[in-house]
């Protein structure tokens, strides 16, 4: 009888401690290959000079860009870096004075954009030394004016920044940026995503070129935006009225300043920057969008029964006040706003507080 194997081939199985082994290595190796090829990446981006920073403000003064003198500010959007230009120890533009009083001294504050920002000097500081002239008695100044601000931020600065100096007189000027057009959002909408932890996670770590390459790629896929102002006309009479109520309990004395321009009804739309033609449909030119925002201004000093520098009516047509870029003025026209802030305050008899 034949006899049968019953053999049969095993097979050996791999240790456990092997596979761990194998694992391991090719997620290290994979982890190489990505780490390389980011970093590959992030340094091609520098070499090109990728720059892509959503927020961030860009001003040119007389063709030269003046950002290095602005950092980040989640309350704010941005301020001015101290000790940078022409700024202080405390963010201000000029010479720094102390936060306590000295009796008997008159002190004045201007707040805006970078109409009250510029200057050489500012036209706070030809306030200043009129007054003193004038007086025959010191007056101080501050110059809380920041580039491409809104009323928004005014008014925010206005609590944080300035209401602790205690001045006599706050001098308010804005309009311009007010009704530039959203990038996304209003100036208060802005605000709102700015203080959201993914958008305080993004600010610390947006120095990488590629974190920038990535929102520049998520704002690309984004629909574009409904045509609209960074502070609306109804919100840019609240916030004046706002800054007003806070000026007063300071106590000091609230004087506002229309925007004066040069341009007029055939000012085309290309000349003015970030006011596209599609908000047409509401207003016919750059020029009548402007002048709503003048008259939105006029109707709160009236109301609120404000002193008033209505540098719109006085600098008129008059030739030599305002820049080429119909907004700010030259250095004559910033002495014509002085001279006017002067007379005021000397008509409404401001005296220094304690």
């Amino acid at each position: 009888m034949p006899i049968r194997s019953n053999s049969s081939t095993t097979t050996a199985t791999p240790h456990p401690a092997g596979r761990s082994i194998a694992h391991s290595r090719k997620i290290v190796y994979a982890v190489t290959i990505t780490v390389w090829f980011l970093a590959v990446a992030e340094i091609t981006l520098w070499i090109v000079g990728f720059e892509y920073r959503p927020g961030t403000v860009v001003i040119e003064k007389e063709g030269k860009e003046t950002a290095e003198k602005l950092e980040r500010s989640e309350e704010l959007g941005w301020q001015l870096k101290p000790n940078q230009g022409s700024s202080n120890d405390a963010g201000f533009i000029g010479n720094q004075i102390p936060i306590e009083r000295e009796p008997g001294v008159l002190r004045i504050a201007g707040l805006g954009d970078s109409c009250t920002q510029f200057g050489d000097p500012p036209y706070i500081e030809i306030v200043r030394d009129r007054l003193a002239k004038e007086r025959g008695k010191p007056v101080e100044s501050l110059n809380a004016g920041i580039s491409g601000f809104s009323s928004h931020q005014g008014l925010i600065r206005l609590r944080r920044d300035v209401m602790k100096y205690r001045p006599d007189v706050v001098v308010v000027y804005f309009g311009w940026n007010d009704h530039w057009v959203a990038p996304h959002k209003t100036d208060a909408g802005q605000q709102v995503v700015r203080n959201t932890s993914f958008a305080k996670f993004l600010r610390k770590v947006d120095g990488s070129k590629l974190v920038q390459a990535g929102l520049f790629v998520a704002d690309s896929l984004r629909p574009p935006p409904v045509p609209s102002f960074r502070v609306p006309l109804d919100d840019y009479t609240k916030k004046l009225r706002e800054i007003i109520r806070e000026i007063r309990a300071i106590p000091a004395v609230p004087i506002l300043v229309t925007a004066p321009t040069n341009a007029t009804r055939s000012t085309s739309w290309g000349e003015f920057i970030h006011l596209p033609r599609t908000l047409a449909e509401e207003y016919s030119s750059p020029y009548v969008i402007h002048q709503s925002y003048v008259a939105a201004t006029k109707l709160v000093a009236d109301e609120e029964h404000v002193p008033i520098v209505d540098a719109a009516a006085d600098f008129g047509a008059s030739e030599g006040l305002i820049m080429k870029d119909h907004i700010h003025p030259t250095q004559t026209g910033y002495e014509r706003i002085a001279k006017l802030i002067v007379e005021t305050i000397v008509r409404e008899n401001v005296q220094p507080g304690r």
